[in-house]
């Protein structure tokens, strides 16, 4: 079965692999035609609109994959449609609440300081309602493992995206055009998988339906607001401290460290079916506490390797001045280490239906995260928002993971893996400490303590080669 999620996990992969390939390739043609605090504009205001779009999604995503594999089974077409329409309609409320508020959204210190960019947040806020219909019908294809649709749907996506951008490029791009091809981008895969999935849904509003998958999902909703604040409100933090040139050096930080997250969203994409599968054999406690020891010495020694090469991508997608945030990289990918393994820990609250503490966890850790990033971001700058967000996530990560043991104990080797993330923490701040303006020095140091770390499970057995070949071979 282990199997099953690595194949799963590759099929979702080689998509984003494709996927991520052309959104590499706008990052230089944004980076190298605008300055950095026109890049912090259009970050700012992606990240924002994004806010508005989790709420609207009402937490149901995870309604919809709980009742998809445990509701009843001829009222899934009707499950599905009160979710959508649901989902739709308060995006197009949500819209024209921006539509009314943007001329004071956009004069705001925390956003872009001046009234008259207005548009901006217009044209940002336009993509909700088409965006949310995209991720409705995603996580539809996810629970029906249709790999290849997801994969042609989103590569699509980022395929029209890019070629709407090199067109204005030749024809004078503006920070207006590139949120006008972002849009554009949203409406033509949304309406594709609404028209492709129409026959399965039933377009009407069942009320028992809506009010099983509001209970479920509603208690969520707060999460999704707290994980925002917790991955998100340092950049806000970071634009009144310092400047929109900051959060633009900062957001392509988060764009070359996205690179690192095909492996870990791919895995998260898998992961919900898989698990909900799993769950019901009787070995499943020990497949789940395997899978998880297993990521956490893989995917950390990766970071490390992945790291040592990020001063040199950033040479290749901008320019020199952007070398100021090299270092915040290896925290913006433990993020997304600790983002997958609270997937995997979390599992014990979604299969017995205990979400209120994921609400309560995230809401711990927000509070945290942006109660530290004032200090941080005004002592550190683009590294004190950096380590704000990474603190939130380790502690949403530990509580939920405790949390769920409460209720469903996995026998997952606690002293083992302790020593192995405090090891791995100490060796990011010494590698930190001697950091260099010589990038082969930094490459050097990065590269060695990765080698180290993913040597260290063999060692002491908590991998073996055997492991690798029968994960590799199991039926």
């Amino acid at each position: 079965m282990i199997k099953n999620l690595l194949s799963d996990t590759l099929k979702y992969g080689v998509g984003r692999v494709i996927l991520k390939f052309f959104s590499v390739l706008i990052v230089p043609i944004i980076a190298k035609n605008f300055p950095p605090d026109i890049f912090g504009e259009i970050n700012i205001v992606t990240i924002f609109t994004g806010l508005f779009l989790g709420i609207t999604v009402l937490g149901l995503d995870s309604a919809i994959g709980y009742f998809y594999y445990h509701g009843e089974e001829e009222l899934k077409s009707d499950y599905l449609g009160s979710a959508f329409i649901i989902r739709i309609v308060i995006s197009i409320i949500t819209f024209f609440t921006f539509v009314i508020f943007a001329k004071f959204l956009a004069g705001t210190n925390f956003l872009l300081k001046d009234s008259n960019k207005y548009m901006l947040i217009i044209l940002g806020a336009a993509a909700i309602p088409f965006d949310n219909s995209m991720s409705f019908f995603i996580d539809l294809t996810r629970f029906l493992m249709k790999p290849i649709i997801f994969n042609i749907v989103n590569i699509s996506k980022i395929i029209i995206y890019y070629i709407l951008i090199i067109i204005f490029l030749l024809n004078n791009l503006t920070v207006e055009k590139v949120f006008i091809s972002i849009l554009i981008s949203s409406i033509i895969p949304s309406l594709y998988l609404l028209f492709y999935y129409k026959k399965i849904i039933t377009f009407k509003i069942n009320l028992y339906c809506l009010k099983r998958l509001l209970k479920y999902g509603l208690p969520l909703m707060p999460a999704s607001i707290m994980f925002f604040f917790m991955n998100s409100a340092n950049r806000f933090v970071l634009n009144l401290y310092t400047s929109l040139e900051d959060v633009g050096i900062f957001s392509l930080m988060n764009s070359v460290s996205s690179v690192f997250l095909l492996i870990t969203s791919s895995i998260i994409m898998a992961w919900t079916p898989y698990a909900m599968v799993i769950a019901k054999r009787d070995d499943a406690k020990i497949i789940f506490a395997r899978i998880t020891t297993i990521l956490i010495v893989i995917l950390i020694p990766l970071a490390f390797l992945f790291w040592s090469i990020t001063d040199y991508a950033i040479l290749l997608l901008s320019t020199p001045l952007y070398l100021k945030g090299g270092n915040v990289i290896i925290f913006i990918i433990l993020q997304s280490i600790l983002n997958l393994l609270y997937y995997c820990v979390a599992i014990g609250l979604t299969l017995k239906e205990k979400t209120i503490y994921l609400t309560i966890g995230y809401s711990i850790a927000a509070l945290i995260s942006v109660l530290i990033s004032f200090p941080l971001c005004n002592l550190f700058g683009i590294f004190g928002a950096a380590l704000s967000s990474f603190i939130g996530y380790l502690v949403s990560t530990i509580y939920v993971a405790y949390k769920s043991q409460k209720f469903y104990y996995i026998p997952y080797k606690i002293k083992i893996i302790i020593t192995y993330v405090i090891l791995s923490l100490f060796l990011i701040f010494f590698s930190l400490f001697i950091t260099s303006s010589n990038l082969l020095h930094n490459f050097l140091i990065r590269f060695l303590i990765g080698c180290s770390l993913f040597s260290i499970p063999f060692f002491i057995n908590i991998l073996s080669i055997n492991d690798i070949k029968n994960i590799l071979i199991q039926k």
